[in-house]
């Protein structure tokens, strides 16, 4: 066979015969890398074919509804979930039938992030009388330690109130925990976890009971006894909180983190830098600094790692409302970046959520809507300096009929940007799990038949590339 081969500008167009050894060679237009799939441009040059992530509006893909249980009537609503990349798993949290904490082990798949099937099904991690739970929100927590491959469940036992834990381990598909423990020995609620990869420990925090104060300690894994080890508890500030105290990433720096509590006199938003020791378990706090000066309830938060901001989401004057903020410039905690803004003219209560994906550049949040079929209202937010600009509000199908009180927290999936969470579907009074995408692919080759061949090499731009158009069985887009 022949390609046709650009001459340039002067001269006229020729044809060169392929070698017997179906290979040709072509000028390189851009850096080729070894083995990748090759497209020939109208100039006659070849380039590599490239697959591109573009941000988009929220969506469902093909494969992105489960159920958590197996029958109706499930008890299962307000869930917490994690995902576990080395299994290509996410695990959902809840309040299981009896009263215990318990789990939905679902397959994730590894790059597309869709819903497989269900490897475990309302699975107890702790059937004694100090693995029961009460149904309210926030009672319980969970995060997957990427060091150590462990995944770790945190709750406030209805025995004597004290926050537990158990740690699973995975074996193929299948989770199973032990080594039930005592975190925090005296009674709380309100509690967080949150895992970081940069020193390999985990933050809690929580609401210390007997004066409403907002605490935090951190943990580590013990491979001896298979359990965590805890520091001492440190009181974050001393105020009475509300039904509110999270953490949440506050900058690319190793183990800093903030820590957003409401406070109950006014349910105005305090915060504290805490910086995680990668020697020890402990943390420094900063200075407490009040990042939103109006009632403001039933937080989440996410840090954009694009914009290098925070975005709260919360409950203000029955909307579902948005505050930015910012480091200081002396770096000693955050203030407001902007003026509150609304997503929605819905009521959502207690039912909001945010995350960030880092494919699309930009947060995600999303809300219940009572004035529509209590379906879960989408948007996205670009939260670049100046106005944040957000997308249009919209429902996504099958995510319709929630019941109050069941949008929990949800989890991060990086090799797709999608993000993965339970709610309860009132009708049937059943919970189900979807995978909603804030991307869409991109190819640089726009037909099929501009697919010659692969590179036998890596080649930088310029070059003469040798292309092979036979044996290519790859499929190593970049």
């Amino acid at each position: 066979g022949q390609v046709l081969t650009s001459g340039g500008s002067s001269t006229h167009p020729s044809w060169t015969t392929i070698a017997s050894g179906n290979t040709f060679t072509a000028v390189a237009y851009g850096a080729i890398a070894n083995n990748k799939a090759v497209k020939i441009r109208t100039d006659g040059k070849v380039e590599e074919v490239t697959m591109t992530k573009t941000a988009a509006a929220p969506s469902l893909g093909s494969n992105s509804s489960e159920s958590l249980s197996t029958s109706d009537n499930d008890g299962i609503i307000w869930n917490v979930t994690t995902h576990d990349p080395d299994a290509n798993c996410a695990i959902t949290y809840f309040r299981g039938d009896d009263g215990d904490i318990s789990f939905t082990n679902l397959s994730i798949g590894a790059s597309s992030g869709e819903i497989g099937t269900r490897n475990q099904t309302k699975v107890k991690i702790d059937s004694s009388t100090e693995g029961e739970i009460t149904e309210y929100r926030q009672n319980w927590s969970a995060c997957y330690d990427t060091t150590n491959n462990k995944h770790v469940a945190f709750w406030r036992s209805n025995s004597d109130d004290k926050i537990r834990c158990k740690v699973g381990t995975m074996s193929g598909t299948t989770l199973s925990f032990a080594n039930l423990g005592v975190v925090v020995n005296e009674n709380c609620s309100t509690i967080h976890a949150i895992f970081d990869p940069g020193t390999g420990r985990i933050l809690l925090v929580y609401r210390r009971s007997a004066d409403g104060s907002p605490h935090a300690i951190v943990g580590s894994y013990n491979s001896g006894s298979g359990g965590y080890d805890w520091g001492t508890a440190v009181e974050v500030q001393n105020v009475s909180l509300s039904d509110d105290c999270i953490a949440v990433k506050a900058s690319t720096t190793t183990g800093e983190y903030l820590i957003l509590w409401g406070t109950q006199a006014n349910n105005y938003i305090q915060s504290k830098i805490a910086t995680i020791s990668s020697s020890a378990n402990s943390v420094t706090l900063g200075t407490m600094r009040e990042v939103i000066g109006s009632t403001f309830k039933y937080i989440d938060a996410a840090y954009d790692t694009n914009a290098n901001r925070i975005l709260i989401i919360g409950y203000s004057s029955t909307r579902p409302t948005v505050g930015r903020i910012k480091k200081r410039t002396d770096n000693d905690g955050f203030e407001p970046d902007g003026s509150l803004f609304q997503l929605s003219t819905t009521d959502p209560s207690k039912d909001l959520g945010i995350i960030y994906s880092a494919h699309a550049s930009r947060c995600y949040a999303w809300w219940r809507n009572p004035s529509n079929s209590n379906l879960a209202a989408f948007n996205w937010i670009a939260n670049t300096t100046g106005t944040p600009t957000k997308g249009t509000e919209a429902g996504l199908g099958s995510i319709t009929t929630l019941d109050n009180n069941s949008l929990g927290r949800a989890a991060y999936h990086e090799a797709s940007g999608n993000f993965l969470y339970g709610y309860d579907y009132r009708n049937n009074n059943r919970a189900y799990f979807v995978s909603v995408t804030t991307t869409t692919n991109s190819s640089n080759i726009t037909s099929g038949h501009h697919y010659v061949g692969y590179a036998d090499q890596a080649y930088t731009n310029g070059q003469t590339a040798t292309i092979k158009t036979y044996g290519n069985t790859v499929t190593t887009l970049s």
